[in-house]
């Protein structure tokens, strides 16, 4: 116990780092598998010549961040959000946020979404405008030998205009439990070209994502991690061997191009996209027979359609758009239109969709107006989308901005009629879901202060049932307040965030607030070496624990007791010397005092406190 207080200490005194923070923007369009950090302004000799942009987007430039290290010592994806992620034990696991929170679909939607997180979708490709070739690679080994992620982002600018660019994500993870393990994979390689002397350009590109999950149906008798302890838990009798969902996608794309205007800051242009997504989604149980029966939380579900039917996806589309961009105006005006074919070896559907919509965009002296939208149908359903907002800021003081959502769509979860729930539910056929949101949010850089206020409405918002057996559509509704500070006094950093959410028939039961803390000191030694080490705490109230159903890949509330006061710590510290970045973690340092075994998820305990290393290696040759 000493010696662990002793490293404790010695990260947090000897702790010297980054004298300037950054900041920092979302990686727009994109989600937490692209592992982008991009910034404002690049303040980075290594990097502020090293932007990217979208291929929607020819002329916003997001300069990357090599300077920051802030979230380079995550190695789990769903702790790089704002809010804790609920999941199932192993980094990668299927997940679902704290809160509630709606996921947006544009497009005919499976409902396969578990592991969203964990992807890379078309419209958070990036290329890079770079002077020498750009590469950076990071690998951090996991719990076993057989666990790890590993990233790497290779680009690098040809004659004539040529850019190729490719991007390599893996998440392996293997638990101490029985049959417990994670597979994720997306892979993007991709070229731009301008064409010399002429006003055209175009972009090939192919996507693939690759999610398997060993699920093992969470742990048959809870008491058993107590009275064997930590050594015997690949001993524990687990609820459902061998079973696993398995999804795999891959997208071909090519885009062209023609410019009537080509200026630095003022372009017009005319983009075509073509392209075909092809996917395949997999439950398996090789125990179970059409006959049998799969014991899932307290409740049996006949398999009578069998559970080993795989679900083929097939989605061809070809989508125009019209662009506007310059210092005042951003527009873009857009029509798709895509075939949907579902197929297993009962049912062969074909499910069209067309959709457009508009995404203006008019600045002026800190003052912005958006107007995005789209609208459209799918299978018959009504597909609609206005997001309306507004923001003014005042260089060096602040930023103010507000807007609201009014969003429907089909339901992607009970797709009965196509067989893709393998069970029947209440025979119904998909039906819309509706929401209504209003938000605003008041940021003053100054003193490290972001507070937002939102107020959320849905309907018809398919969950399961207590039991876990059946989804049904609910009515939702929530106001959620997100308040952080971040304080700052030469070496000393203390950041905070306060979340809670009141609101009515949750998903689940959610905890009534949630905190999260970071406390750190950075600076710089030897003039050449910046260090950083500190301490992070998450903390909520006791909260009835959530349970998740492998079969609907869906987290549900289990009306189980309320679990004790949740709390993690992690300790870490971190350096970077030119393009060399290297970090070390302990993860759960909470578990060196406290014996009792954590559950966010009922049945499914996380990992006991790990110490954790990792690399990463930018390279400009």
């Amino acid at each position: 116990m000493t010696r662990y207080l002793s490293i404790l200490f010695f990260l947090l005194l000897t702790g010297l780092s980054f004298g300037q923070r950054d900041r920092i923007l979302p990686n727009q369009g994109g989600n937490a598998a692209t592992g982008d950090t991009l910034i404002i302004v690049g303040e980075d000799t290594l990097s502020n010549d090293v932007y990217a942009y979208s291929l929607d987007d020819l002329s916003t430039k997001t300069y990357f961040n090599d300077t920051t290290l802030f979230d380079f010592e995550e190695y789990e994806i769903s702790r790089l959000q704002d809010v804790q992620f609920f999941h199932l034990g192993n980094p990668g696991s299927a997940s679902a946020p704290l809160f509630w929170n709606q996921q947006y679909n544009d497009r005919f939607n499976l409902g396969f979404n578990q592991h969203q997180l964990y992807k890379l979708q078309d419209s958070g490709i990036r290329f890079y405008q770079i002077e020498k070739p750009y590469s950076d690679v990071y690998f951090s080994p996991g719990a076993s030998q057989a666990s790890f992620r590993a990233k790497a982002i290779l680009a690098r600018d040809f004659a004539h205009g040529v850019k190729v660019s490719l991007r390599y994500n893996r998440i392996n993870s293997e638990s101490i439990y029985p049959s417990s393990e994670v597979r994720h994979t997306n892979f993007h390689l991709g070229m731009y070209q301008r064409i010399d002397s002429s006003r055209w350009a175009y972009s090939v590109n192919f996507l693939s994502n690759s999610n398997y999950e060993d699920i093992y149906g969470g742990l048959t008798n809870q008491e058993q991690l107590y009275i064997l302890g930590g050594d015997a838990r690949s001993t524990l009798d687990i609820r459902l061997p061998d079973v696993y969902t398995y999804s795999l996608s891959r997208d071909y794309s090519a885009r062209a191009y023609y410019f009537i205007k080509d200026e630095e800051e003022n372009k017009s242009y005319f983009q075509l996209r073509m392209g075909q997504e092809r996917s395949r989604y997999k439950f398996i149980n090789e125990d179970i027979t059409p006959q049998d029966t799969a014991v899932f939380g307290e409740s049996r579900i006949v398999s009578e359609l069998g559970m080993r039917r795989p679900i083929q996806h097939v989605r061809s589309s070809v989508q125009g758009a019209y662009h506007i961009e310059n210092k005042r105006f951003r527009n873009r005006y857009w029509f798709r239109y895509a075939l949907n074919q579902v197929s297993s070896d009962l049912t062969n559907r074909g499910i069209s969709e067309i959709v457009a919509g508009t995404e203006n965009a008019f600045q002026w002296k800190g003052l912005e107006l958006n107007l995005d939208g789209f609208f459209g149908t799918t299978y018959g359903a009504v597909l609609l989308d206005f997001y309306p907002k507004a923001s003014y800021e005042i260089d060096g003081v602040g930023a103010l901005d507000f807007g609201f959502r009014i969003h429907t769509e089909p339901s992607g979860y009970q797709w009965n009629n196509l067989e893709i729930t393998f069970v029947e539910l209440e025979n119904k056929d998909a039906f819309t879901i509706s929401s209504q949101e209003i938000y605003g949010s008041l940021a003053i850089p100054e003193v490290g202060l972001k507070a937002r206020v939102s107020s959320y409405a849905g309907q018809n918002i398919p969950v399961l049932d207590t039991t876990g057996t059946s989804a049904t559509p609910i009515s939702i509704a929530y106001l959620q307040v997100d308040i952080q500070e971040d304080f700052k006094y030469k070496w000393f950093h203390f950041d905070n965030q306060f979340v809670t959410q009141l609101g009515s028939n949750s998903v689940y039961s959610m905890p009534q607030f949630y905190t999260r803390h970071k406390l750190y000191l950075v600076g710089k030694l030897f003039h050449a070496l910046n260090f950083q080490s500190g301490i992070s705490a998450d903390f909520a109230p006791a909260y009835s624990v959530p349970a998740y159903s492998p079969l609907y890949t869906a987290f549900y509330d289990s009306k189980e007791d309320p679990s004790r006061v949740y709390y993690r710590l992690d300790v870490f510290a971190s350096i970077k010397v030119q393009g060399f970045r290297f970090f070390a973690k302990y993860e759960h340092l909470n578990g060196l005092w406290n014996e009792e075994v954590l559950f966010q998820v009922a049945d499914y305990p996380q990992l006991d406190g790990r110490f954790r290393l990792g690399i990463s290696w930018t390279l400009r040759d």
